[in-house]
């Protein structure tokens, strides 16, 4: 029984079409997590069995070649893997990622509403960055809880905020490809 419900899991999968940037949706719905991409995007199958990329929007998570990048990825993963979500979708960005606001059932009570705001989660576990960069994308109450959750993993010395000097991820990236371009020009 399971192995037929995996296997017509897979051809549903490799059969589901994947939109390009034009053809995506920027709406609100609801879909299955089938992947946990990195500590802030993931794969979602709607009920169109269209598959597409969910950026979760207003936070960063470390990248996976970073410190903290492999727990934010695994601790996403804990609470979506799986599970029916629903996004709350205003844009995509240019790579082709739906950015939205994920909400999932509480892990504890799989018949209650989706009130775990997942995107808020990560910055309550100390796993992701919160930024006034990200701000326009949120209302006023929504930059006030996230900026109030960081700073309270922060003080609590959770997550990243272990680290005497975490590195926020566009630091990371920006260093990385300076380093990657200090190397080509060795190589030349």
């Amino acid at each position: 029984m399971r192995a037929s419900f995996a296997l017509t899991f897979c051809v549903m999968l490799a059969m589901a079409p994947w939109p390009s940037r034009a053809e995506l949706d920027v709406s609100d719905y609801e879909g299955w997590v089938i992947t946990v991409l990195e500590g802030e995007t993931v794969r979602v199958l709607d009920g169109s069995n269209r598959m597409t990329r969910v950026r979760l929007k207003s936070i960063d998570a470390p990248e996976r070649d970073q410190p903290f990048g492999e727990e934010a990825r695994k601790y996403l993963a804990s609470l979506l893997s799986g599970r029916e979500i629903k996004v709350k979708a205003k844009q995509a960005d240019d790579y082709g990622n739906i950015l939205g606001q994920v909400w999932v059932t509480p892990p504890d009570c799989l018949d209650c509403k989706k009130s775990v705001d997942a995107n808020l989660a990560l910055l309550q576990a100390g796993l992701a960055w919160w930024s006034s960069k990200f701000a326009k994308q949120q209302s006023g109450a929504e930059r006030k809880e996230y900026e109030a959750a960081q700073g309270k993993a922060r003080e609590d010395r959770l997550g990243l905020w272990a680290d005497p000097d975490p590195v926020p991820p566009w630091e990371w990236r920006r260093r990385k490809a300076a380093a990657e371009t200090s190397q080509q020009r060795v190589s030349e």
